[in-house]
């Protein structure tokens, strides 16, 4: 997310952290400092250590989940794009109320030191403005939770966070949460594993989400879960063990939701499959009908649409109502922003579009979708 950038070397950037940071469904971490124009010092990149041992269950917070039978509702996966946050006031809470959850985002691909953009400060890398104290100090959103997403793809960073280069990242992450003890944290490292574009190694994975949880528990921390979320619901049983970083360290299973006709159907979704047999809960951590200019739609395109994503989407959800927890919508122009631009998202902002608005204010009022904080 590098809208601003002012300089040859962070135009660079721009474009390395779009080709490794962009998911399928995209979003916007990283921890680049934009406004500098320096290139981040390269990383080092030694061998993994031994893998740390397991967590016992009973070390991690308990699980938080709404009642079987309900989903909590999330919206990313910028400030400006969620809105209700000091100097951004147009976007999904400004026109559909306040929702169960936020997506935000960070990055451990450039040096956090003196701080982790995205936190505690403003960062544009793009594809809007991401800073997380904004959700958090706002009166608006009082009683949210929030859907961390942490980046480890960029400048293969994955394996520094494995071998404890990345000790300042996870730690200014912990002591963030720490100082929001009210607040729920649903933290999801190393998002979309599987994806190409984030080309993980699997060994360095594992070993990267361990070190993050266990850095959170030597902080004891008791105010958050984890997520491990696959590019795709179709993942397989096989890829998912192959980065699967133990059962005592993963709380949610996700997955991303670009595509409905990967969730239309009877058959269960082999991540659907997966989760069921680890006995975890399903986030979906990513969704957004790519390729729709919501703001330019007729009405009886509008409809189309809503025929051929949405409804899906949430038949989806209520087939599996039983396992599904969470469904993290982006409600974002894509197209206004750079990091996206030309690439073929659209607009899925809801409040732009009447007819779709209309029947997803419909959709939020049978309450199995939980779209407030409440």
């Amino acid at each position: 997310m590098m809208r601003r950038m002012i300089t040859q070397t962070a135009s660079i950037l721009l474009v390395l952290l779009a080709l490794s940071l962009v998911a399928c469904g995209g979003s916007g971490g990283g921890s680049a400092e934009p406004s500098s124009g320096s290139p981040a010092p390269s990383p080092t990149e030694p061998e993994p250590t031994a893998p740390l041992e397991p967590a016992p269950v009973s070390d991690l917070p308990p699980l938080n989940r709404p009642e079987i039978d309900k989903t909590w509702l999330f919206i990313g996966q910028d400030n400006a794009s969620v809105g209700g946050n000091f100097t951004y006031e147009n976007g999904y809470v400004d026109h559909l109320g306040v929702p169960a959850g936020i997506t935000s985002y960070v990055g451990f691909g450039f040096d956090c030191l003196p701080e982790l953009p995205g936190l505690a400060t403003t960062v544009d890398y793009g594809a809007g403005p991401i800073n997380l104290k904004h959700y958090l100090d706002s009166s608006t959103l009082d009683g949210v939770r929030i859907h961390l997403s942490i980046d480890m793809a960029y400048n293969d960073s994955e394996v520094a966070t494995a071998n404890g280069s990345k000790g300042a990242c996870i730690e200014q992450v912990a002591r963030f949460m720490g100082d929001y003890p009210k607040v729920f944290f649903f933290v999801r490292p190393g998002y979309e594993f599987d994806g190409p574009h984030n080309h993980y190694d699997a060994a360095a994975f594992k070993q990267a989400f361990r070190r993050i949880v266990d850095t959170f528990l030597a902080h004891e921390l008791t105010n958050f879960n984890t997520v491990m979320s696959s590019v795709t619901p179709a993942t397989s049983a096989a890829a998912w063990e192959r980065y699967w970083p133990g059962d005592a360290y993963v709380q949610w299973v996700g997955y991303s939701v670009f595509d409905a006709g990967l969730v239309s159907g009877m058959s269960e979704p082999a991540t659907v499959q997966f989760a069921r047999n680890k006995q975890k809960p399903v986030f979906i951590a990513e969704a957004a009908p790519r390729g729709y200019q919501l703001d330019e739609l007729s009405e009886a395109q509008s409809l189309e649409l809503w025929d051929n994503w949405y409804r899906p989407v949430f038949a989806h959800i209520e087939q599996y109502a039983d396992i599904i927890g969470a469904f993290a919508y982006i409600n974002a122009d894509w197209e206004s922003q750079a990091l996206w631009r030309g690439e073929g998202w659209g607009d899925s902002r809801i409040q732009t579009n009447v007819r779709v608005r209309a029947l997803w204010e419909d959709r939020m009022a049978l309450q199995s979708v939980i779209g407030s904080p409440e």
